[in-house]
């Protein structure tokens, strides 16, 4: 048995059958068409049987057996990048990670989730970027940076898949003593005079609170895209802040404020990860999008 030979023809079988195309496989590689499709041949004659239904066009798919071949040998590939991506790192060679990810995961998951990371590839050179949920998704759709951290609400691009990670309460955030405090406190619910220092719109957050108030409204006291700023207004009595329970679990302590679930409106949502439905994420990208799996706030 020739280990090399079936080990190689196995990895080019799982990226003609990732590509679902041997041009597109053949690019990714750097090899010849014809080179791409007489590996692919030669496996299926050592197996004998074949592996893509060939019905003319570019696009191939996965015959049953070529299904059944590409889950059994899928996550020990990916195992092994994973293995040699870490092995690499300890020798002092930097890898580059660019992540985008909207405002308010930097203030309590974010942190933990790189201390991890970078604590298993201390040579990873992380590129992280606060950005608001429309210009997460586009950066990619655009092949600008390899994973997205956003909210599901903002998500609805058929181009990018999208991984769950978490449901995040919505609460507000209030100092205690003004009689719209105290209504708050006793209702956990917004009404039409409560002032609200609030994102701007084009937000995730600010359009989630733009529908749960829509039909009662609310008074907008200040808008800002930065999360100190606007907890800094909320002390100084301003007005109350509605931000992530991740948020204000960390950080209101601290500064002397309260925080409330919400009964009106009624606001949660689903964190998710998202890269481009055609890119393959390299070995550190996959890493830390199984950090972000495996660290639910």
């Amino acid at each position: 048995m020739n280990i090399n030979s079936n080990y190689r023809s196995l990895y080019l079988f799982s990226i003609v059958a990732d590509e679902k195309s041997l041009s597109a496989a053949a690019l990714r590689l750097n090899l010849s068409q014809p080179t791409m499709s007489q590996h692919i041949n030669k496996l299926e004659e050592q197996l004998g049987y074949s592996l893509f239904h060939r019905a003319g066009g570019r696009s191939l798919s996965l015959t049953p057996a070529g299904k059944d071949l590409q889950k059994d040998i899928e996550g020990g590939f990916t195992g092994l990048d994973l293995a040699w991506a870490k092995a690499k790192s300890k020798t002092g060679s930097e890898d580059s990670l660019i992540i985008a990810s909207v405002h308010t995961l930097f203030t309590y998951y974010l942190p933990d989730i790189l201390v991890g990371f970078l604590n298993q590839y201390p040579m990873a050179r992380p590129d992280i970027r606060a950005r608001s949920s429309s210009d997460v998704i586009a950066l990619s759709h655009t092949r600008g940076i390899d994973i997205g951290l956003v909210y599901d609400t903002a998500h609805s691009d058929p181009e990018l898949i999208s991984y769950p990670l978490f449901n995040e309460e919505i609460v507000i955030v209030y100092k205690s003593g003004p009689n719209w405090a105290k209504k708050i406190l006793a209702t956990q619910c917004i009404d039409a005079e409560t002032p609200i220092i609030t994102f701007q719109k084009g937000y995730a957050l600010r359009s989630m609170l733009d529908r749960g108030m829509k039909l009662n409204g609310f008074s907008c006291v200040a808008e800002v895209d930065n999360i100190n700023l606007m907890l800094s207004l909320v002390v100084a009595g301003i007005g109350a802040a509605i931000l992530p329970r991740g948020v204000a679990d960390k950080m209101s302590t601290s500064l002397g404020l309260t925080w409330s679930s919400l009964e009106y409106p009624k606001l949660s949502r689903n964190v998710i990860a998202v890269q481009r439905r055609s890119e393959k994420l390299r070995p550190l990208a996959q890493y830390f999008l199984e950090c972000c799996k495996n660290h639910a706030p």
